[in-house]
């Protein structure tokens, strides 16, 4: 049995995005892991609305809001892996996050890998998603994954240009999101 079920959340519901690459980075690099679970939840595969009501409040939730937020619930921690739009978030992310009540990652770990074609490595997009999680009540780990020039950084199939480089990197970024979760899940787990 699996000692921690992480979920990765992309934050993008655009086709041809290039922070895919990075979801299939992080993906394999966690299924490599002993116990651990990977939990995919792809923005794509989820159509909402508009936020009119959020998902408490709401009689008639949007198809698939409910699956949506019980697999976040369930999970020991979270990686949001999101592409900068604008120098901001991504609407559909924002949209999806709005439907959820406002403690929804209660002392949940959440690591941010923010993505750009671009040389800042979605700084803008990744300060903007730490303030949203903390106001879900989220432990937002200190490490963080930025990847700049995405196209030249990873090819289609989620490989690395510089392995080297981005294992290590990541290795950090893991490390930090795994001593949060090991730090919490228990105490989360009694209430």
């Amino acid at each position: 049995m699996p000692k921690f079920n992480i979920a990765i959340l992309t934050g993008t519901r655009r086709t041809g995005n290039l922070s895919s690459r990075v979801v299939q980075y992080v993906e394999r690099r966690l299924a490599a892991m002993p116990d651990i679970e990977t939990n995919l939840l792809d923005l794509s595969a989820y159509n909402f609305p508009i936020l009119e009501e959020r998902l408490g409040h709401s009689d008639a939730p949007p198809s698939g809001l409910q699956e949506f937020s019980d697999r976040l619930h369930a999970a020991d921690a979270l990686i949001i892996v999101c592409p900068e739009y604008k120098n901001g978030v991504p609407g559909g992310l924002k949209n999806a996050l709005d439907y959820l009540a406002a403690g929804h990652f209660r002392y949940k770990p959440v690591g941010i890998c923010s993505v750009t074609s671009g040389p800042y490595g979605g700084m803008h997009c990744l300060d903007q998603l730490r303030l949203i999680c903390i106001s879900l009540a989220a432990v937002v780990i200190p490490e963080r994954f930025p990847v700049s020039h995405v196209g030249q950084a990873f090819d289609e199939a989620g490989k690395p240009a510089d392995a080297g480089r981005t294992d290590e990197r990541f290795d950090r970024f893991w490390k930090d999101l795994l001593w949060h979760t090991e730090a919490t899940t228990e105490r989360r787990k009694r209430g």
